[in-house]
């Protein structure tokens, strides 16, 4: 579990995901402080690599770009159709 310090108050423990996504949403700050079991000392947020890759943090933008396309255009009516065969027969 990751401990993150602001202004030298703890201010929760969270798990690696879960610090990760706060880091890129900004709710922990690159000048919070985190330790993590068997690190000697405390260190700078900005110091933090990930032990794996993680996925991005959705944003809005790549929510909207990411959403399912439009369906296909609804079929012509039977009377559309008919209309364009007679049409065509015509001298």
């Amino acid at each position: 579990m990751f401990n993150v310090a602001r202004d030298g108050e703890i201010i929760g423990e969270f798990t690696e995901a879960q610090f990760a996504r706060m880091i890129r949403s900004l709710e922990i700050r690159s000048t919070d402080h985190y330790f993590v079991e068997g690190m000697a000392e405390w260190e700078p947020v900005y110091e933090y690599r990930p032990s794996v890759t993680l996925p991005p943090t959705p944003t809005p933008e790549s929510v909207r770009t990411a959403q399912a396309p439009s369906p296909p255009p609804a079929p012509e009516s039977f009377a559309t159709r008919m209309m364009k065969r007679l049409t065509r027969r015509s001298p």
